[in-house]
Order: structure tokens, then sequence, then C-alpha cells
């Protein structure tokens, strides 16, 4: 049924709405975030008690559609316009500066001493009374649960028949990647409400090149910059720059990025799973991910996650299921000079049901193996006791490589326009100039292949 199912939010932003009149049922028996088992949104772990989270967000609105619960205001609570540009404080009772008195903050259970409780970047005043004229708390918005917002441009071509944008399952699967996040909130609830807005379709480019020029012009044109506080801004886009890479996030941390899967698959486009990993890598490196986690070093063994690509178009194996997700844990260096096969990854219990990819030199290809136990690092068909070097990522050199956090907590809410209060003016003259360093050369097909013909043991 879910892949029946498509929401959007109205002009104003005011709520969803569901193109098929199916919500007793449905809301009967699971939310509507949360695909049917053995679909790519199944397959992101999200827990029964997650889903339980979100459906108790989820209502049926007057007249039929699926709305979110707003964040519930004491009776009498008199709402304000605020702008990003002007947050209107009032002297002497709002001591953070949020657009929250202190009376209004201890009313609704915030923290009068940071104008962000609930750490997404976007001040309390704004989840609660909204900003630049957009009711972020119809949105689904609340000052104590972590919120993200993203403005979804799309492009279209006949021939490419995955089509270039998401469909609802690839939307339900972004959603519940990161509503089982393992993040806490003021409010108790774990996770991260990403609020998915269908944009505009955009006219068709067969390839943005050079990529942030083109970016920009289209920006320009579709994306309000009354927004840009708010809203990440993405494009489902066709190519860039003459190749074949799945995306771009021009720079780390960001607001911005572009998903550009249209030649792959003979040009019919991304499968589900491709879409919602590339969607979730981008969005990452917004969030202030890089490749190696904490740096820009690629395919470690020991990052798990969607940010290596790796793991980008299939997610990582975290509890015997496939889910796309950042690193939930840390996990130690590794020294490629001095390689512990019976440690492996160290025998945290969290990988007992985990693999992991890294570089075979006597098959000159990628090989995953179980990640809770030893490793056979230098493949020589034994566990060796003393410690043996290997190029395990292969990049040409045998370094340590360095210690993954748990990304989840690390994650920055406030890149590039997120949480701006500069003159809206400014905004509207974006300086994309060039793309990071670090992002010149994004996973591309050919890479994507070699990939997956990895050995899997």
């Amino acid at each position: 049924m879910l892949a029946s199912l498509v929401f959007h939010a109205n002009e104003n932003g005011r709520y969803f709405r569901c193109l098929r009149d199916l919500f007793p049922q449905f809301l009967a028996t699971s939310i509507a975030l949360i695909a049917l088992t053995g679909s790519p949104a199944a397959a992101q772990g999200i827990s029964e008690p997650a889903a339980r989270q979100l459906e108790n967000r989820t209502i049926v609105l007057p007249g039929g559609g699926l709305g979110v619960r707003p964040f519930a205001l004491p009776e009498g609570f008199q709402l304000k316009a605020l702008q990003s540009d002007a947050l209107k404080t009032e002297a002497n009772v709002d001591s953070d500066g949020d657009g929250l008195t202190d009376a209004e903050e201890r009313a609704l259970g915030t923290d009068p001493n940071n104008p962000d409780t609930d750490g997404d970047g976007l001040p309390d005043g704004w989840e609660v009374h909204g900003v630049n004229g957009i009711d972020l708390r119809a949105l689904g918005a609340s000052p104590l649960h972590k919120d993200l917002f993203v403005v979804m441009d799309f492009m279209e071509r006949s021939t490419a028949t995955n089509g270039l944008g998401p469909n609802s399952v690839v939307t339900a699967g972004i959603t519940a990647a990161f509503a089982a996040a393992p993040v806490q909130n003021p409010d108790g609830r774990p996770g991260i409400a990403i609020h998915l807005m269908t944009g505009n379709k955009v006219d068709f480019q067969d390839d943005l090149n050079p990529l942030p020029q083109a970016f920009a012009a289209i920006k320009s044109q579709s994306f309000d910059v009354k927004k840009a506080p708010v809203f990440h801004y993405m494009i489902w886009a066709n190519a860039y720059g003459g190749g074949t890479s799945s995306g771009n996030a021009l720079n780390i941390p960001n607001s911005d990025f572009v998903v550009s899967l249209g030649r792959w698959n003979n040009g019919a486009g991304g499968t589900n799973d491709q879409k919602i990993g590339t969607f979730i890598h981008e969005l990452g490196h917004d969030l202030g991910l890089r490749h190696g986690s904490v740096d820009d070093v690629n395919y470690k063994p020991n990052h798990l996650s969607v940010m290596n690509y790796s793991f980008q178009t299939i997610g990582i194996m975290l509890n015997g299921r496939r889910v796309f997700s950042y690193q939930p844990f840390a996990l130690p260096s590794l020294d490629e000079n001095r390689l512990n096969e019976p440690n492996g990854l160290g025998h945290d219990p969290q990988l007992a049901q985990s693999t992991t990819i890294f570089f075979d030199a006597n098959a000159g290809s990628f090989v995953e193996v179980p990640a809770g136990g030893s490793i056979d690092w230098n493949r020589s068909n034994a566990i060796d006791t003393a410690t043996v070097p290997a190029d395990i990522n292969n990049d040409g050199t045998r370094t340590v490589l360095s210690a993954i956090p748990n990304e989840w907590g690390r994650l920055v809410f406030n890149g590039g326009s997120i949480g701006s209060q500069s003159s809206l003016s400014g905004l509207s003259q974006l300086k994309i100039e060039d793309i990071a360093p670090a992002l010149r050369e994004e996973l591309d097909e050919p890479t994507h292949v070699r990939l997956m013909s990895r050995k899997v043991e």
C-alpha cells in the first residue's frame, strides 16, 4: 500500500496530503513512512517503537489527508510573526534571544538559556512561531526534537525508466533512516524528523557543467530565499561534469546538494537503493561528514557508513539487516603496517551481525566479510598471530586509518545557510565559486560496478 502513497506540502507548507483515500486502514496498520516488508524502506531496520512514535505524530486532516501532529502549545499561547533576519526579542525577558520569552520557554519545556534546545540548528522561536511566513510547527517541527527540512527540485527525462527523482519508497526509506537514528532528544523520543518537501520541476539539462554555476542558476530561479535559513535545497538531476558522478554537496558542511544518477544503469536512472543511499550520502556532507568520517580517506574497513563509497549504494549490515545509515558506534583506528588479525575491528558486541568491506590485494578486488570476529587482512587463508601489513583501503600506501566516531552524534546541523540570521538579500546572492577538493570526484558508476563485483564471504 505504501508504494501508492505520495506526500506533498501545499503552497504555504501547511500540511501533507495523501493521493489515495486509504487513511483509516493505513493508520490502523502502519505509519505512512514505513514501507511494507521486503521493500527498500523496510530494510532501514526501523524498530517497532520507532514506527509507533512516527504513527503517534500522524493525524488525518479534516476532509481527508495525512498530516503531522503539531507540537502542542499551552492554551492561550500567542503566536507572533518572526523574521530570520530580524528576530524579535523582548529585553530582559528573552534571555537567549530565540524569539520566545523566558516565561514561554518554561511553559513549553524549552531551555530559556539555550536558543536551540534540541540542537538542530533552528532557533526555538522559529520552530514554535514559524519564520519568514513559514509555519514550521504545522510542518511537524518541534523545539524539543531534531528536525531537518529539505526542498527537492527535480528534473524529468522520459527515457529514464527508473526516473531521475524519488518515488514514495525512496522518500519513505530516507525518512525511516533518519527516524531510526540513535540520536536523543529533549522530548524523550529518539531519532531525527526529516521533512522532505517536493519543490519544482526544473528544466531538464543533460549535464550541469560547470556544476557550481549551473546549480546556482537553477537555485536562484527556483528556490524562495525566505526558506534558506531553514531548508536544505537539492536537485534530483541527470548528470554533471560530463561523467557519471552520483551526486555532489559542493562543500562540507553545507545546505545544498545534488543527486545525479541519470546516466546509471544504461541511462535508466538510479534504483531505489541507489537513490536512498546517495541522497543520505550527500546530505551527510551537508551535515559535516566526510568520506572518511573525520577525514577524506575513503574505503576504510573501520568506517561502516554510507559516507564510505563501499556502502553508499548498498547500505551497511547492522543487526543482520542492510540499512542506510551513518556509523552508529565508534570503532578504533587500523594501522595498515601492523594489522592485528585476531582482533579484527575490536570485537565490539555491536559488530556481531555486521560485515565490513576491504581490499584483497591477492585478488585485486574488494571482499566483504563478517566484522565481529577475527579478520584475515592479508588474505593468507589463516589468522596470523603476528601483525601483518596490508593496504586494505587500496589507496596505494600503508598508513594509520583513523578511528571513526559515532557519526550520528557529531552531525553539524547549521551548515551553509541553516539557522542563518543574516540579511535575506545577502543569502540570495549565492557564493558557490568552487567545489570542495574532497568532493571533486564523487562515486561514479564504473567505480560502483567494481565495488559491486566484490566477493562476499
